[in-house]
């Protein structure tokens, strides 16, 4: 077995990165929209469901690799 990264590795890495990534940030914004009662909770709400759940499926991915 090689042990150097192969390109469908090194993609998933990045993906699962960008995807916790988004997901942080789209908790921090939570608490901000929340303290400024904005109206467009409902956006951030989907747009974090959406980067959590890719993070957890790219994270199995890179699992079973």
């Amino acid at each position: 077995m090689s042990l150097e990264p192969t390109p469908l590795l090194l993609g998933l890495q990045v993906l699962n990165l960008m995807a916790v990534l988004c997901w942080i940030t789209g908790q921090a914004w939570m608490w901000r929209v929340q303290v400024a009662g904005a109206a467009n909770r409902q956006a951030i709400r989907v747009a974090t469901s959406l980067a959590a759940t890719l993070a957890l499926f790219s994270g199995a991915g890179l699992l079973a690799l």
